[in-house]
């Protein structure tokens, strides 16, 4: 009898020595987030729920991996991540030679090259995806599932100085006009001080995710006066101050987008936000041109004011009423001020 005793004790105390070594063996490896605000999931998939964000070069448990997800320790629960931003070992996963990086939320990402495909699901701010090809403007990806995807190509930053080269720099954003100042309008109503602060609000989030701090000098439909606007560059040490703006002119024909600087020393960041631009718009380049606005003379920091289209011409003013039209001259300001920056 106390033969079976102490063997059945021999045999319970292997098994926790066993389980042990398997427990630890399974929090024993760790690995370093290598991405910017890489979402934290419930489950291993991007239409998972999103319980936080883990930075670059946090360390974390991991569990164990599934296609291409990683389940992690976070706080005292499990959760995932995906397994590009994730380096063990001292080495960095393979990834493709390039990537898009998400610079709006929800934006979608789609089963074909176009905006009446189906949508698979919808991206964060922040993930990013390896470019596998292209279709035009948009921009075959990979998910971390391993299946395909398309996403708009005026959505997404494609390259990664676009978040390096604006971390940390100060933005002021002027969306032009405001309460009793409407501005240009529109054959079909649309109004300026309307479309300046939707393009300024799009422009703030894309500039926020590539991590720059983002000021704009109104968030709703109220009067600022200039001399308030110039003084909002001045007070936070603006490294740009941008002004927006949409065209009018007495012909309707008139149509394109324009840079313009006052100080010979903001030429260069007009004509920078001008080749940005040039990428993501449509319609005609008018290029970077000298004007004599408050805003920019009287502006102690690099200042440049854009016309981004022309509201008096029918045909333009049907597209920057557009959703998709603010986005893309979002994208080219952004891409813009990054290659400025990084020069």
């Amino acid at each position: 009898m106390e033969r079976i005793k102490v063997f059945i004790f021999c045999v319970f105390l292997l098994g926790s020595v066993l389980a042990a070594g398997h427990s630890a063996s399974a929090h024993s490896q760790t690995g370093t987030v290598t991405g910017d605000r890489v979402n934290v999931r419930e489950s291993p998939s991007l239409s998972a729920s999103i319980l936080g964000q883990v930075s670059t070069g946090k360390q974390v448990s991991i569990l164990s991996s599934q296609n291409g997800w990683v389940q992690i320790s976070y706080g005292s629960e499990t959760a995932w991540v995906s397994g590009q931003f994730i380096r063990t070992g001292g080495k960095q996963p393979a990834s493709a030679s390039q990537f898009v990086r998400i610079q709006t939320e929800g934006t979608n990402l789609r089963s074909g090259p176009s905006t009446s495909s189906s949508v698979i699901v919808k991206g964060s701010v922040g993930e990013r995806y390896p470019v596998i090809g292209r279709s035009g403007d948009w921009i075959k990806i990979r998910l971390a599932s391993g299946s395909e995807a398309y996403v708009a190509g005026w959505v997404v930053s494609s390259k990664e100085t676009a978040a390096s080269a604006l971390q940390g720099k100060v933005i002021v954003l002027d969306p032009g006009h405001g309460g009793v100042d409407g501005g240009t309008s529109g054959l079909y109503g649309t109004i300026e001080k309307g479309v300046t602060l939707q393009t300024a609000q799009k422009l703030r989030d894309a500039l926020a995710a590539s991590g720059a701090t983002v000021v704009v000098t109104r968030t709703g439909d109220q009067y600022v006066p200039l001399p308030a606007r110039t003084d909002t560059a001045r007070q936070h040490g603006a490294d740009a101050f941008i002004s927006l703006h949409y065209d009018g002119a007495q012909s309707r024909q008139a149509a394109g987008h324009t840079a313009y600087y006052y100080h010979t020393a903001h030429k260069e960041l007009a004509r920078s936000l001008n080749e940005g631009l040039n990428k993501t718009l449509p319609n005609a380049n008018r290029g970077t041109q000298y004007g004599d606005y408050y805003v920019l003379r009287e502006n102690q920091r690099p200042a440049v004011l854009l016309e981004l289209g022309y509201l008096t011409n029918p045909a333009e003013e049907s597209s920057i009423a557009s959703a998709a039209y603010q986005q893309q001259a979002a994208a080219g300001i952004r891409d813009g001020l990054a290659s400025y920056f990084s020069r």
